[in-house]
């Protein structure tokens, strides 16, 4: 399939097998090609996402006692 120019695609990703650190996509709509890293590092650890959601937890225990 040959790439189509056009002005602006909401891209629509088919990804392949990982190779290595990498992964490629292309787009069904307008033929565009990328990589994309093979892993996702998280944002938190669970050690952190438990205290955030304690820290909520605390907040919303003190608006209800007001």
């Amino acid at each position: 399939m040959r790439a189509r120019r056009v002005a602006f695609c909401v891209h629509h990703w088919d990804l392949g097998a990982p190779r290595g650190s990498t992964v490629h996509a292309k787009c069904r709509k307008c033929g565009a090609e990328r990589d994309y890293p093979s892993t996702v590092e998280p944002k938190f650890t669970l050690a952190q996402r438990k205290s955030k959601v304690d820290e909520s937890d605390m907040v919303l225990s003190r608006k209800t006692q007001d």
